[in-house]
């Protein structure tokens, strides 16, 4: 288990130098809390997420999306994207499941004028075509942009 978490942060971590600014580094709070960085793509972004699990089961998750970023007004943002995402986790009943899926990230963001930091509301289903079942997940991120 130790491997796979090295090698999930390995690949956020190649993943988050391999393109050009602008960046975006913080936390998206769900059923447990993740690493969420933000890499610009033009006018859209990708996202990578790396979370660990809390409660009754742990493991982690390692998610990339692709948004595309609407502008609304004001500093508001609507942003829509695919992805997919690999999750590993032990349950209470030491029973370990691996999963493999895609899905969608759908929400809004706020940036603030004047200081680098964003927040954003967004929900995020997933379909797994490998491991246990699909769930969706609605999450509260803050970042500092750079």
């Amino acid at each position: 288990m130790k491997k796979i978490i090295a090698i999930a942060a390995a690949l956020v971590a190649f993943a988050s130098v391999a393109v050009a600014q602008p960046r975006a580094i913080g936390a998206r709070l769900t059923y447990g809390a993740e690493l969420s960085y933000q890499h610009g793509l033009g006018s859209n972004f990708a996202e990578f997420d790396l979370g660990m699990a809390l409660g009754n089961h742990s493991g982690f998750t390692v998610s990339g999306i692709y948004d595309f970023l609407f502008p609304i007004e004001n500093g508001f943002n609507f942003f829509v994207g695919p992805g997919a995402q690999f999750s590993a986790y032990t349950f209470k009943e030491a029973e370990q499941k691996v999963g493999l899926g895609i899905g969608g990230n759908v929400g809004i963001e706020y940036q603030f004028s004047g200081i680098p930091f964003n927040i954003s509301v967004d929900y995020r289903p997933m379909w797994n075509f490998v491991g246990y079942s699909n769930w969706s997940s609605a999450a509260l991120s803050f970042r500092y942009r750079f």
